[in-house]
């Protein structure tokens, strides 16, 4: 009697060298080991049989497990993914019955178990295949021969029941690799419209702080203008301190400002402020350079400005307040 719907089993072997020494549990019924056929599917997809190096044991009692069981030193692929046992009866009825015979129930109950088996391997190979829904009742869906679907493209008619041949399936592949290019080229173009967009966006920002403490010379700020192109304005409330500065890139969002004396405490502000690279090219400043931070003073994290970039931190009010000039490369 067969009491289970399986003729296959799946073990997941990914990553194992060794096979298991007490062997693979079959969970179905054997009638012959030469049924039994154990292939292994690699991680490219491919399904590779294995013929030889292991053995089938069969326990002499029906309350036995059969197992799969490898040779000693079997060692899996390396892109071993899936260990698969399954059992292919051969679709013959080799039982011989003669008129007059007596009628043994287990030889009866031998032929109809084999005849379930077929019934379950034929199943499992048809669950495997394309199937239409069961709605449908279509007319036979027939596809052409070999030599006449050579190099071409498989699709179906308006009705979705005739098989229809397309030609030209090199043409087909050049205008598939046509339209990755195209969309490769739309993302280049959108990744520069989004670049122009976001310099657009930092002109219309900027950021201050105050900086000085009457010991370092150079600060690191921090601002989010999130681009390489932006114009400093440095103002001091000293008169004592030299007009000249000097700025540089570290990222986008952080520069480095120098000063050739030391600034008293909270004597210079600093106001970054967006501009792209048309405007940045009239204007004709200096590139800003690419620097290592490397442990300078960091000044008080740059704040938003409001609309009126000077009200913001009343510069216009101070008159002893000076606007300092960077200094140019010479």
């Amino acid at each position: 009697m067969i009491s289970t719907t399986a003729s296959k089993i799946i073990y997941d072997i990914e990553g194992v060298q060794d096979p298991i020494d007490s062997g693979y549990e079959i969970p179905f019924r054997i009638f012959d080991p030469s049924d039994i056929h154990v292939t292994i599917a690699l991680t490219s997809g491919e399904n590779a049989p294995i013929e030889s190096g292991w053995s089938i044991v069969i326990p002499a009692n029906s309350t036995g497990v059969n197992k799969l069981v490898f040779d000693s030193g079997y060692i899996f692929p390396g892109e071993a993914a899936k260990l698969v046992i399954y059992r292919d009866v051969a679709i013959l009825q080799s039982t011989d019955l003669r008129n007059g015979d007596l009628m043994d129930a287990e030889i009866l109950e031998e032929m109809a178990d084999r005849l379930t088996a077929i019934a379950q391997q034929l199943k499992e190979s048809l669950n495997r295949s394309f199937k239409l829904p069961i709605s449908e009742e279509p007319e036979d869906i027939v596809f052409p021969g070999a030599e006449e679907r050579a190099k071409k493209i498989i699709g179906f008619d308006e009705t979705g029941n005739q098989v229809v041949l397309y030609e030209n399936l090199d043409g087909a592949v050049a205008r598939a690799e046509n339209a990755a290019a195209i969309s490769e080229k739309a993302a280049a173009t959108a990744a520069d419209a989004q670049e122009h967009l976001d310099d657009m966006l930092a002109m219309r920002r900027a950021f201050y702080t105050t900086i000085g403490d009457g010991v370092t010379k150079t600060f690191i700020i921090r601002h989010s203008l999130g681009t390489n192109f932006y114009i400093p304005c440095v103002w001091s409330a000293s008169t004592d301190l030299p007009s000249y500065y000097s700025l540089k890139k570290v990222d986008i969002n952080t520069c480095e400002i120098s000063f050739e004396e030391t600034p008293p405490a909270d004597s210079v502000t600093v106001v970054l402020s967006g501009v792209d690279k048309a405007y940045l090219a009239k204007m004709k400043w200096d590139d800003i350079e690419d620097v290592q931070v490397t442990g300078e003073q960091i000044a008080p994290e740059a704040i938003m400005c409001e609309d009126d970039i000077y009200s913001s931190f009343g510069v216009s009010s101070n008159k002893t307040s000076r606007l300092l000039v960077r200094r140019r490369k010479s």
